[in-house]
Order: structure tokens, then C-alpha cells, then sequence
């Protein structure tokens, strides 16, 4: 068997630091969503430097991903009602297809972890361009 590449433990890491969350709350340890990924606890911190840095990038990612979710084929020359009603229903979809990342996305939206600037970006970055 072939060892994973880079960014294949880094996106384990995330995934499995995601369903720890969603499991056990933002006490998670590292060394359990170490295990949960299958690396070693040492190997967790060739990819983030702190638990602090590893869950700004999950807020991050899961932020993003919802963002394209709810953004997906958005219909731009609809009515903005539609066009609302076509993000809120992308976002639903989005959190019933995945309520592991919700409740992880939830849990890190109001975690003092989350570095304030991070949250700025995070709201731009989940705005339609052009407006």
C-alpha cells in the first residue's frame, strides 16, 4: 500500500477533526482526531502548528464549502426572491446531506478559537461576487 500523499493526511485530518467535533465538542483532543485520521499525534502538528491553527482552517473550509453549496448554479438574471429562495434551499440541502460538518461549522462559529479577522474573510468569502 502506498503512503498517502500531503494533502490527503491534511484533508484526513480535517475530516476527521469535523466528526470529533461533531462527536465530542471543540474539546476534542488532538491526539483523538489524530486517531480518527490515522496519523500520529506528531504528524497532526506537521500540518497545524496548533489546535487553535487547525480549527481556524476547518471554520475556514467549512465556510467555503458551505458557501459553494449554497452558491451552486445559482440562477443570476432570476428575481432576487428566487435567487433567495435557491440559496436557502442549497444551504438546507447542504446541512441535512452533512450535519456532522453543521454541527462542527456551528460549534467553531461561536468558539473563542476563531481568530476575529478569520471571521471577516469567512463573511466575504461567502458572498456572490459582483455585489
Amino acid at each position: 500500500m502506498s503512503r498517502p500523499k500531503i494533502s490527503d493526511k491534511r484533508i484526513a485530518i480535517l475530516n476527521a477533526a469535523t466528526r470529533t467535533i461533531f462527536v465530542r465538542g471543540l474539546g476534542a483532543s488532538t491526539a483523538g482526531i489524530a486517531k480518527e485520521a490515522g496519523v500520529a499525534t506528531g504528524s497532526l502538528f506537521n500540518y497545524f502548528k496548533t489546535k487553535t491553527d487547525l480549527l481556524n482552517e476547518l471554520y475556514l473550509e467549512l465556510k467555503r464549502e458551505i458557501a459553494s453549496a449554497a452558491m451552486k448554479d445559482l440562477p443570476q438574471s432570476a428575481e432576487l426572491r428566487i435567487q433567495l429562495f435557491h440559496i436557502w434551499r442549497n444551504w438546507t440541502a447542504w446541512a441535512l446531506t452533512f450535519p456532522d460538518k453543521r454541527r462542527a461549522l456551528a460549534q467553531l462559529s461561536v468558539s473563542d478559537e476563531i481568530r476575529p479577522g478569520l471571521r471577516n474573510i469567512a463573511k466575504w468569502a461567502s458572498r456572490p461576487s459582483g455585489g
